[in-house]
């Protein structure tokens, strides 16, 4: 078990990946996350677990962040403890998420779509801070219009361009 100013630390760690998303600030999106990263969002879609930089990594995401109108990520359930074979070196996280993306579109309703599910994460302590290293999202229940992640995506792409 990790000790109490370690488990809010991580916690609010996973409460700034959200925020950081939700308020489009990649700045402090960034700054949780370690320099290399192993990503596995296969349960929503992607193919392989992805070995990938910080920044390539935020420059996914905003593909399709920046097309949505609006999200809601609702963290809850941290669970934290010392890795196994790394001891107090990694930590591993478990944190319930309930994610919600709203896309606007002229002479519409506003289009919702909702995920839920956990993430598996795994932290470590570089440089005095906590970072995330791995962040593994499990996807279990979708509800609404799951065209607005394609049609976000497609609209993050025409912003970028």
């Amino acid at each position: 078990m990790v000790d109490e100013a370690t488990y809010r630390e991580a916690c609010e760690l996973k409460y700034n990946y959200a925020y950081g998303i939700d308020l489009r600030d990649w700045d402090l999106y960034r700054s949780i996350l370690a320099d290399e990263l192993v990503i596995d969002f296969r349960s929503i879609g992607y193919r392989d677990v992805m070995h990938i930089t910080a920044d390539a990594w935020i420059a996914e995401v905003r593909k399709l962040m920046d097309g949505l109108d609006a999200s809601h990520h609702q963290m809850s359930g941290c669970i934290v403890t010392e890795d196994a074979t790394h001891g107090a070196d990694e930590l591993v996280m478990r944190t319930y998420v309930t994610a919600q993306h709203i896309l606007r579109t002229p002479s519409r309703a506003d289009r919702f779509y909702q995920i839920g599910g956990w993430y598996d994460d795994r932290l470590r302590c570089i440089d005095g801070t906590l970072r995330f290293t791995r962040i593994t999202l499990n996807q279990t229940w979708a509800w609404g219009d799951s065209a607005v992640m394609k049609d976000a995506a497609r609209r993050g792409r025409d912003i970028a361009n």
